[in-house]
């Protein structure tokens, strides 16, 4: 089925770019957004580091120590997978502002062919594919695997310490446990992107 060439009026166009001004705009809002979310969360990351080293350096007995570990790990990736289901909504966000912005670009283009030559990216950037969904080693993929180590090390002190197994045994658990961890975002995300998807093509029809 052909495309209808848009006709050229002062309303339209003024229209798509105020249109194209809003999209950046929030663009530009969710990326600001989505990587501030990222950097807070690994600077309190690191925090947590200099939190376990003055326990480690006032702790009486190992047992305090360990529980500190066990409790503030945990704590820490209860608020990873808050932040990991806030970076996907922001990442999705971004990759339909990104769509927007291309079929505003696409009109303007549709009117002058002639403008084709001097864009540097397709007009038209398309919907995330269900094989895209996958994590990969951005800001998501960290994440994903910041929250497993934790999971490990909340999951292999806690073995080690209140049951009393193996160091051996604890950590082939703590890796266990980390492994279930990084399946489970990946299935989120990979549900998130075809809802998104799905969503779209709704939308499209």
């Amino acid at each position: 089925m052909a495309t209808r060439k848009p006709r050229m009026n002062e309303r339209s166009v003024d229209f798509m770019l105020e249109e194209f001004r809003f999209l950046k705009t929030s663009y530009e809002g969710a990326m600001t957004g989505r990587n501030e979310r990222f950097k807070n969360f690994i600077n309190i990351i690191f925090g947590a580091g200099a939190i376990f080293a003055v326990i480690a350096q006032f702790s009486k007995t190992n047992s305090e120590l360990y529980y500190s570990i066990m409790v503030i790990t945990f704590v820490l990736y209860l608020y990873g997978l808050f932040v990991f289901s806030r970076l996907v909504a922001g990442s999705l966000s971004i990759e339909k502002y990104q769509r927007a912005i291309g079929k505003v670009r696409k009109y303007f283009v549709d009117m002058d062919v002639s403008l084709q030559e001097y864009l540097l990216v397709p007009v038209e950037i398309r919907a995330l594919a269900p094989q895209k969904s996958r994590l990969g080693s951005g800001l998501l993929g960290t994440t994903a695997f910041t929250n497993s180590l934790l999971v490990l090390i909340s999951g292999a002190t806690l073995i080690f310490q209140v049951v009393n197994w193996q160091i051996l045994l604890s950590v082939g658990i703590g890796l266990a446990l980390a492994l279930i961890s990084w399946l489970f975002h990946s299935v989120y995300y990979g549900s998130e992107v075809k809802k998104h998807v799905k969503a779209n093509n709704e939308i499209s029809e």
